[in-house]
Parts: structure tokens; C-alpha cells; sequence
């Protein structure tokens, strides 16, 4: 209830829009025939902003590039078409238009608003040209990285319990020391600006792991793991329940320092491999050159060699 209220006074104080049910500035929903549901992966798209629901509009700034940072917000790879509800009638009609001329410029964004766009409440995009989305069934998570991060069985892809993996297994974080600059970089690294509210409402499975406990953040990073790591084996906290598992609300707010992560932000990998790969080079060249030193070394000592010998018993033949 402290955490809830801090978070709540927190908000206020940077001036971050959210509505009255705690829905973060920026959150997605997929609309179908005027139902909704966060196990949908197409329908309508609309954006939370401004504190009510809207649609964006598929002008000429809208293409494959905007549907996949869509899609990457729901947690899919990406998006397998997109239309809209005067080409495709199966889904209905919405109200009203948001958002238009949404231009992302990079494919690895995870979040809508990370893009360029335009709001306002009275667009003159007609409603029937509201984006239509439909993501394919691959995840973001399919191929997890050590310290990737994913909000689990919230109402939107935007709030949901915090589940990190480590140890190649999906696990939770404990709410102790758990605070705001720990939320916020939740919510960085899965492409947002700010968190909302912290909370416990959402609980783990009794299977899994629980992988982080005092996770008290000094500041705002753009990956969890740079406040905190993984445990170096299958070392889980025994020191906390999963009635004690953080869940946070994510937002994305315009007048934010920050700008939220991409897809690639916190994957290391391939970074450890390209190192791993200089480090094999670096050493490679160092043995071909002790190999090249000896061999321009040794080689005229043995002639030398050789040849005194030849000489020394040719001149005995003589004598």
C-alpha cells in the first residue's frame, strides 16, 4: 500500500498521464467487434493517450516497419500483415482516431511512442483507415538472452509481473528494496520512460525461481542488470514467497529524460561472442609470431650449424 502510494505521489510529481484505472500514457490493446483482450494477437490497434482509448491512422507514413514495433510491443517478433477497417471488415469499427503519420526509424523499437507521430483528439483521418495488425505467433522472449526481462498475465502488455531470466530459467523478482528507480528501469529496458505503480498483485508459480531480491537501483538504467546480475549458478532467493513478487505498470511519457530501450539494448550476447572471437584472433596472431620469431631464429642456427659441420669435416678429409 506504501509502495502504491509513493509510486501514485511520484507520478504526479513528474507529471505522468495515466488514467483513473492506472492505464500507463501509451499502452496498446487489440479491439475485435468492440471486445478486447490481452490474449489477442490482432484486431484493431489502440493507444492509450491523453486518458482515453484511440485509434492510429494508416497514412503514408505507415508500413511494415511501424506494424512490427507494434507487434513488439504485444511481446511478438513481429507482424505477419497489416490493414485497415475499410479494407477488413472482420474485426468491426472503433470511434475515434489519435494518432496519425506514426514513422519508426528503427526496426528494433519495442514501443509505438518511441516513434515519431502526431496526437490530437480531433485527427482527419477517418476511422476507416485505423490500423489493422496482425502479429505472427513467435515471441521476443522465444530465444531468451541472460538478463532479458518480461512483464507476465497483466491486462495489458504494459503492466504484468516482472519475470527475468537467468540460469536459462524464467523467474521473479522479490519486492524487498525493490523501488521506484528499480521500476523505472524495468519499464526502460522493455522500451518505456517511467513506471506507474509497483505492486504484488500478480504472483509467480510455485515452480519458479525467484532470482533478485534487494534490487535497489541508484539510478535510472536502460538494463536491470546494471544494477543488479543474475546469480552465478542456480542459486535462487529463499529469503522471499511469491506473495512477494514485483509487478509494475508501465508508461511512456513525452516529457520523460529518458527514451526506453530497443530489442538489442541489454542483449549482450552477441557482444561476448565478438569478443570471444577478438580474443581468439589476438591470440592466434601472438603464436604465428613466436612461431615466425622462432622459426627466423632457429632456421639460420641449424644451417649455420650444418654448414660448420660440413665444413669442419670436408677440411678433415683434406688433411
Amino acid at each position: 500500500m506504501a509502495k502504491a502510494l509513493i509510486c501514485c505521489l511520484v507520478a504526479v510529481f513528474f507529471g505522468i498521464a495515466y488514467g483513473e484505472d492506472g492505464i500507463g500514457r501509451g499502452t496498446l490493446r487489440f479491439v475485435q467487434n468492440d471486445q478486447t483482450s490481452s490474449s489477442y494477437s490482432t484486431g484493431i490497434v489502440q493507444v492509450y493517450v491523453g486518458g482515453s482509448w484511440g485509434g492510429i491512422c494508416s497514412n503514408n507514413d505507415f508500413g511494415q516497419t511501424e506494424a512490427n514495433v507494434i507487434c513488439h510491443q504485444f511481446g511478438y517478433s513481429a507482424a505477419a500483415s497489416y490493414s485497415t477497417v475499410g479494407n477488413l471488415d472482420r474485426y468491426g469499427s472503433i470511434d475515434v482516431i489519435t494518432i496519425s503519420n506514426a514513422q519508426c526509424f528503427n526496426n528494433d523499437y519495442q514501443v509505438l511512442f518511441q516513434c515519431n507521430f502526431i496526437h490530437s483528439n480531433e485527427t482527419e483521418c477517418d476511422v476507416e483507415n485505423a490500423v489493422i495488425v496482425e502479429c505472427m505467433s513467435t515471441r521476443v522472449w522465444d530465444d531468451p538472452f541472460s538478463g532479458q526481462i518480461r512483464l507476465q498475465r497483466g491486462e495489458f502488455s504494459s503492466e504484468g509481473l516482472v519475470e527475468i531470466y537467468c540460469n536459462d530459467r524464467w523467474g521473479t523478482v522479490c519486492d524487498d528494496l525493490f523501488n521506484q528507480n528499480s521500476a523505472d528501469t524495468v519499464c526502460n529496458q522493455l522500451g518505456y520512460t517511467d513506471a506507474i505503480d509497483i505492486t504484488s498483485e500478480i504472483q509467480g508459480n510455485t515452480s519458479q525461481p525467484i532470482w533478485l531480491t534487494n534490487t535497489n537501483c541508484g539510478s535510472v538504467y536502460s538494463c536491470l542488470t546494471s544494477c543488479t546480475s543474475c546469480p552465478s549458478s542456480d542459486e535462487q532467493v529463499l529469503t522471499c514467497s511469491h506473495q512477494e513478487d514485483v509487478n509494475v505498470h508501465c508508461a511512456y511519457e513525452s516529457t520523460s529524460s529518458q527514451f526506453g530501450g530497443t530489442l538489442t539494448t541489454c542483449d549482450f550476447t552477441d557482444l561476448a561472442e565478438a569478443i570471444a572471437q577478438l580474443i581468439a584472433i589476438i591470440v592466434g596472431v601472438v603464436i604465428a609470431f613466436f612461431v615466425i620469431v622462432a622459426i627466423c631464429i632457429i632456421l639460420p642456427i641449424c644451417i649455420c650449424c650444418c654448414l660448420g659441420v660440413g665444413i669442419g669435416a670436408a677440411a678433415a678429409a683434406k688433411a
